[in-house]
Order: C-alpha cells, then sequence, then structure tokens
C-alpha cells in the first residue's frame, strides 16, 4: 500500500538546470537577467555572478532569457550540462516612440 501512495512521488522528479548569462560582447556576466521557464509562470534572475539555478520536471527545458536593454533569447538547456548563455545588445530598446 505504501508503495503505490509513493509511486507519484518518484514521477515527478525535479532536474536542476544551471548556467550563466554574459554580455555578448563584453562578455561580463550579467546579474538581474530574468530566467523563465518557456510556457511556465516559474522562473528565476541571475545573481551577482550572473549565474542561474531552476528546476524543471524534465531532463531539458526551453528557457527564455529577459533583460532590459537586450534581445530576449531562447534556448533549450540541459540538466547537467552547465549553459552559457550571450545577451545581445539591442539598441532600438532605447529609441522613443512618438
Amino acid at each position: 500500500m505504501l508503495c503505490i501512495l509513493l509511486s507519484p512521488l518518484a514521477t515527478t522528479a525535479q532536474h536542476t538546470l544551471t548556467g550563466v548569462v554574459r554580455d555578448s560582447v563584453t562578455r561580463v556576466p550579467m546579474p538581474g537577467v530574468n530566467v523563465i521557464l518557456e510556457n511556465l509562470s516559474e522562473g528565476t534572475v541571475t545573481n551577482a555572478a550572473g549565474e542561474f539555478q531552476i528546476e524543471s520536471k524534465t531532463q531539458s527545458a526551453r528557457l527564455i532569457f529577459s533583460f532590459v536593454g537586450f534581445h530576449t533569447t531562447t534556448r533549450l538547456v540541459d540538466a547537467g550540462v552547465r549553459a552559457t548563455i550571450a545577451m545581445t545588445y539591442d539598441p532600438q530598446s532605447w529609441e522613443e516612440n512618438p
């Protein structure tokens, strides 16, 4: 009976997705980047060293990276592999619209 009750817990194992976000030109780590699991509302923000860690129910997941003044980037990230994400500056995001 106990095995039947615990079996749903085994199927909901979490996988940790990790990496670092850097400016594509300067290669400087970017703190404060929003990191969201695609199609979900779950997310996190990169730390002072530009690093992120987020839990996923799948071995790999598409993550959306966004930061003011940079192009939003979507990448497939695999658990167990530290991803490096390069954010590209978006000069048009700073233009004023009349």
